[in-house]
């Protein structure tokens, strides 16, 4: 032992500790990198999630939730929203046991390629026994070019239900929902 000299054994320590840090260095980079690869992928299938959700129209907003609602005879109340993604309006009357004497109408314009021509949608349904109807609403678009979101423009949607005695009031529940 006496034959190594201090100066080779220091250096060889130093040399010893600087792949060690040079190592841990390149284990924590990998860990980081391990990390935000993760972070990423888990970001893009909560996106994929999310989009397989609107094309299965499994999104929903409640826009009257058991809404109690009273007529004179041959009027109709009206709900008016704004939405942001095609899909479907989905009317609900309850507790109601005279419900053939009631309607419901969807109205919207809305511009559709590839010719960007004006679309009304105006459609009314008499329940004649029914208690749920569903309406489609499209999204307007505003341009030709190829589709983006601010080419995308919010369609104004109006709900009517009405009734259509000729005399006395109408009393019903009504819940509206929104599927996207």
């Amino acid at each position: 032992m006496s034959d190594i000299k201090p100066k080779k054994m220091v250096r060889s320590v130093a040399i010893a500790l600087g792949i060690i840090c040079i190592i841990l260095i390149l284990i924590a980079g990998l860990g980081a990198i391990i990390e935000y690869y993760t972070m990423a992928i888990n970001d893009k299938n909560n996106t994929i999630a999310s989009l397989t959700e609107s094309v299965n129209l499994v999104k929903s907003v409640v826009l009257a939730n058991s809404q109690i609602i009273t007529q004179t005879a041959g009027n109709y109340t009206s709900w008016k929203f704004i939405v942001n993604v095609t899909g479907y309006v989905y009317v609900s009357i309850l507790d109601n046991p005279q419900i053939k004497n009631w309607y419901v109408r969807v109205i919207y314009n809305a511009s559709i390629p590839p010719f960007f021509y004006p679309y009304q949608y105006d459609t009314q349904v008499n329940l004649d026994n029914m208690n749920k109807i569903i309406f489609p609403v499209l999204l307007s678009v505003t341009s030709s070019g190829p589709p983006s979101p601010h080419a995308l423009v919010g369609t104004s949607v109006e709900v009517r239900v009405g009734n259509t005695y000729t005399v006395g009031n109408a009393t019903e529940t009504v819940t509206i929902t929104y599927y996207y």
